[in-house]
């Protein structure tokens, strides 16, 4: 790499283009945890989001399927559903009016626009893999991606399941680049999941600790778990731009739980510094964004965990200057 296997190039997390690559080598490849399956329960009900800058979304159909798309219409490239959780009779694109199916089919768009032949199948929204583990609903861009359930064979003992129910769900945006913030979910756990004893990476795309009936892992790229009788916690990092990022958190916990537990619990979620260390993390932002010339500020801000770094290493090789 460079300089240590726990270490990326400061540029790594200040070049835009870096972003791209990863949005083409990482993003578009690997399976991404996006929220939560019951939150999508009634025909129409959506969730869009940004796959490190690629526009996807989820959206239950008339028989109860969950199905997924680029929200991308076929038109000019517009976005055809908002950002974020909703509820829609028909995907209409609010900027020329084409209207879609739940299916993905394009059904009706004003005369001036109208297309010749509206079953033609070019005009259809681009479906994309999608696929359910717990609670979560993950995504995946590639037409011939692996099996969900191969891919988180390593963490699945980890997930929520049905012995915690649904608590609570929170969004924290942070200024600094989505590797900085995986980095101090791996350095910098919260407080519930320290002093753990820690089990070997299991190769380069997990780390799980584990510490009597209490344990905590991480999936590349970007999904962090913790559980223990009393919760579950999801941590899903979610990239916007190469400086922009979002933690996005959903907590379940046990049924019987004091309601003095259920509190402690719902107040992390709302403790931006105690989930990432996010001021920690934006002032390093701000030190690498001036340190790429090298130096000791650019070594010690571009430290990141081993197995992470490794794993990037790899998905970048030969086309960023590591």
């Amino acid at each position: 790499m460079g300089q240590s296997d726990s270490h990326l190039p400061p540029a790594a997390f200040v070049d835009p283009d870096v972003f791209q690559t990863e949005r083409r080598e990482i993003f578009a490849r690997e399976w991404l945890a996006v929220g939560r399956d019951d939150g999508l329960a009634s025909a129409g009900d959506y969730l869009s989001v940004g796959l490190g800058g690629w526009p996807a979304f989820l959206i239950r159909d008339e028989v109860g399927e969950l199905r997924a798309f680029r929200n991308i219409c076929r038109h000019q490239q517009l976005p055809v559903l908002e950002n974020g959780r909703g509820h829609c009779e028909t995907m209409r694109c609010r900027y020329h009016g084409w209207t879609y199916d739940f299916a993905g089919r394009l059904v009706h768009a004003p005369p001036a626009v109208c297309p010749p032949d509206l079953e033609t199948t070019e005009y259809r929204l681009d479906a994309i893999n999608s696929a359910r583990a717990g609670p979560l609903v993950f995504l995946n861009l590639q037409p011939q991606a692996p099996r969900l359930d191969t891919a988180l064979a390593d963490i699945a003992t980890t997930l929520p399941d049905d012995g915690h129910g649904h608590a609570a769900d929170t969004v924290h945006s942070l200024a600094a680049n989505w590797k900085a913030v995986v980095g101090a979910l791996l350095d910098g756990p919260g407080s519930w999941s320290r002093d753990f004893t820690p089990r070997p990476p299991r190769g380069d795309t997990a780390i799980i600790h584990q510490d009597g009936d209490r344990a905590w892992a991480w999936h590349w790229p970007t999904l962090v778990l913790f559980r223990s009788p009393e919760a579950s916690l999801v941590q899903i990092v979610m990239p916007r731009t190469f400086t922009k990022t979002e933690i996005h958190q959903v907590l379940h916990l046990a049924a019987d739980l004091p309601a003095s537990r259920t509190q402690y619990w719902r107040s992390l979620l709302d403790t931006r510094s105690e989930l990432a260390n996010a001021d920690a993390v934006e002032r390093q932002q701000e030190i690498r964004a001036t340190a790429r010339g090298g130096g000791t500020d650019a070594i010690l801000s571009s430290r990141i965990s081993p197995p992470f770094a490794t794993r990037w290493s790899a998905a970048m090789a030969g086309r960023v200057n590591t």
